[in-house]
């Protein structure tokens, strides 16, 4: 994004809950997100960054120079610049699996930097809540860089409750020559592992009116190497400072998630199965996900006993939509039923709904109404059928318990259908009629 002016509106850009992440490591210079030159309140918030050689940049020329922007303000040039990075919030994300790589490019979690003259001209950048991680064996050298400043001008920043680890020197750097920045406050943060004794550097000394206090360099105890929630037990609950964000416990978390909030399961939003060159296609899709694993794939032919017949990979974690399929290639004649089992990382899981359906080309009978009477402990059906034949009734409930179990004679053409079932409760129930040549299944509320 460049020239990004905000006019009349509170930012130029609101950049929030995306999962910006390549499910492989790459090896070349690869990032997330840029702007370029202006950049006017631009908010980037709640997004999982992984997988990447750098998360988010500002990248600036010189004071004066416009380049190619044609947005020109009456009265001259914008205030503070072409370059002006101004009332930027970077909050509550994760950079995950940060890493070096090949070639030319950037390298580290958040940077300010030019493409000219060094000169960034910065206000007000707030840098908080964030959790940072570089990948072991390939990390960057800084997670925040700030080298560029030498012909700058900074006038506040504030980074504070971030997690910061794995990176090989500096997790908080300055440039040489001149630091230029003033009104810096660095507090409240833990940088564990890193190089420079977890500390930051400045080359040219200290900004000025620098505060630097309440910070850690103690193991944060993340749930996994995955997994970089809190664990009950992490030094890092409760002890951050309150920067306007709400919080759960006596005071807010470092880190990008609070641990008393804990974090969503998996949102499934739908899930179907259609018939494709005799193969049965299933998708889905999940609204949000958080320590999601993988999902298994199970079929039945009775909607009573499942196998499973194939696993997909999770995304582990997602804000946005993730969408899905696997591909049943030798599917039953008949009715197939399928069900997901949706497995998080810890081993716990859940089912999803059950879909269904009929792999035969030409269906003798099919189930036209259903009413089912809890009140009345009845249930009235209307089946067609295309020639005269036996058939099985089975009413099944959620649970796998049959109700019903009972033979009746078809006819050719529309048959209503009569029978009593004592002690019905209200709920889902599946209503089955076995022939010799298909089986068909409905799903029915009682009432």
């Amino acid at each position: 994004m460049a020239y990004n002016y905000k006019g009349s509106y509170p930012y130029c850009a609101w950049i929030h809950d995306n999962n910006l992440t390549h499910a492989v490591l790459g090896t070349r210079v690869e990032g997330a997100v840029i702007f370029e030159y202006r950049a006017e309140a631009a908010i980037v918030e709640n997004n999982i960054i992984n997988n990447k050689t750098y998360g988010v940049t500002f990248n600036t020329r010189g004071y004066a120079e416009n380049g190619d922007d044609r947005y020109y303000l009456p009265g001259g040039p914008p205030v503070g610049g072409y370059s002006y990075v101004v009332d930027c919030k970077i909050r509550k994300n994760l950079f995950s699996n940060i890493y070096n790589g090949t070639g030319i490019g950037n390298r580290f979690a958040i940077g300010v930097i030019s493409d000219g003259p060094e000169d960034p001209q910065i206000n007000n950048m707030q840098i908080y809540n964030n959790t940072i991680s570089a990948k072991s064996g390939d990390a960057p050298f800084i997670a925040m860089d700030f080298t560029s400043q030498q012909n700058g001008n900074c006038n506040g920043l504030y980074i504070r409750n971030n997690i910061v680890v794995g990176f090989q020197d500096s997790w908080l750097r300055g440039s040489n020559g001149a630091t230029n920045i003033t009104n810096a406050t660095v507090t409240h943060n833990d940088a564990f592992g890193n190089g420079n004794g977890n500390t930051p550097f400045w080359p040219a000394g200290n900004p000025a009116n620098y505060t630097y206090n309440n910070n850690l360099s103690i193991n944060p105890q993340f749930v996994s190497s995955t997994d970089f929630h809190l664990r009950p037990t992490s030094p890092l609950i409760d002890i951050g400072i309150y920067v306007g964000s709400a919080y759960s416990g006596t005071g807010p978390d470092r880190g990008y998630t609070e641990f008393g909030a804990p974090p969503l399961p998996i949102k499934l939003i739908d899930f179907n199965v259609k018939e494709n060159n005799g193969k049965n296609l299933l998708q889905w899709t999940t609204a949000t996900e958080s320590n999601s694993d993988h999902f298994n794939i199970q079929s039945s032919n009775d909607a009573q006993f499942y196998e499973t017949i194939g696993s997909v990979n999770a995304a582990g974690f997602s804000t946005t939509e993730t969408k899905y399929n696997f591909t049943d290639a030798t599917p039953s004649k008949g009715i197939n039923y399928y069900r997901l089992v949706m497995i998080d990382k810890d081993a716990t899981f859940e089912y999803s709904k059950i879909v269904s359906i009929n792999n035969k080309d030409n269906h003798s009978i099919g189930i036209i109404h259903t009413d089912l009477s809890a009140r009345a402990n009845t249930v009235s059906l209307i089946v067609k059928s295309s020639k005269m034949q036996t058939a099985n009734l089975s009413i099944i409930d959620i649970s796998g318990r049959t109700v019903l179990n009972t033979g009746i004679q078809l006819q050719n053409g529309n048959n209503t259908i009569n029978k009593i079932i004592p002690n019905l409760s209200g709920g889902i129930y599946y209503v089955k009629l076995v022939t010799a040549d298909e089986t068909v299944v409905k799903n029915t509320l009682s009432h």
